[in-house]
């Protein structure tokens, strides 16, 4: 069972950390990639937004595909016996629903990095109002 779980938990995190890198580099729309190549004077709130998100999308999904990696190492490292040649339904739903959870923290915590490096960006943007003005 333990092995079925280090397989399918490698293989799900392996794909929802891909689903956070190619979020992190598809998210920007046409509209946000006129703002970016547009000139400003002062601050560009569209890219400071654009390029913490992704930033921070980039980041946990970076992370999860370490984590996927690790448990196929593991799993790769691990001496195989004759039992380990079956596959356990219990290991694939433990699997599925451990990798699920981990995902949505993920998730979670990419939008929280977000919202929190999108604060600092405006933060910044009143800085250098200051510095200018």
């Amino acid at each position: 069972m333990i092995r079925t779980f280090i397989q399918i938990s490698a293989l799900w995190l392996t794909l929802i950390s891909a689903i956070l890198l190619v979020k992190s580099a598809l998210r920007l729309k046409d509209q946000d990639m006129a703002k970016l190549a547009s000139t400003y004077w002062d601050f560009n709130k569209a890219s400071v937004e654009d390029i913490t998100g992704s930033r921070a999308d980039a980041t946990v999904g970076s992370v999860l595909l370490f984590l996927g990696f690790l448990l196929q190492m593991i799993n790769s490292l691990w001496p195989m016996r004759i039992d380990d040649f079956g596959v356990d339904c219990k290991g694939v739903i433990w699997g599925t629903i451990t990798s699920f959870l981990i995902g949505g923290i993920g998730f979670f915590v990419s939008n929280y990095f977000r919202k929190e490096l999108g604060k600092i960006g405006n933060k910044l943007k009143i800085a250098t109002e200051r510095n200018f003005s």
